[in-house]
């Protein structure tokens, strides 16, 4: 069975509940996780007992790991960077809400996954909590 490289970006909060779904997985593997606060990354990396990688640089990260799947948890106003530089790398990326800040964005995104016929999705699990 292929094991899909993981690279989470993003280790706050929400973090736990895509970290706790993810462990029950045997086809997924956490490669490396980036946050820009490398403590947030370390807590998270010791609470799941894994064996990956810590960046807290995702352009390092994402050339050195070469992932299947860019898990992008990050802050939404940097979830288009993210996104776009995943794609072009040939990354799959399944993200939070919300996928980007405005229209122009969004565009942009779909014309990305589109082009380099990479898996896109946004994650609205929760939409309608305030």
């Amino acid at each position: 069975m292929k094991q899909y490289r993981i690279l989470m970006v993003g280790c706050g909060v929400i973090s736990t509940e895509w970290l706790d779904a993810l462990k029950e997985r045997k086809d997924c593997k956490i490669a490396a996780m980036v946050d820009i606060n490398l403590a947030q990354a370390q807590q998270r990396k010791q609470e799941y007992g894994l064996d990956c990688e810590l960046y807290s640089d995702f352009d390092t990260a994402l050339k050195e790991v070469k992932p299947d799947i860019v898990i992008d948890l990050a802050y939404p106003g940097a979830h288009c960077d993210i996104t776009l530089k995943s794609l072009a790398a040939g990354s799959n990326v399944f993200g939070e809400k919300p996928m980007c800040m405005n229209r122009e964005e969004g565009a942009a995104l779909l014309e990305a996954a589109k082009h380099t016929d990479r898996v896109f999705n946004v994650m609205q699990n929760r939409r309608y909590l305030p």
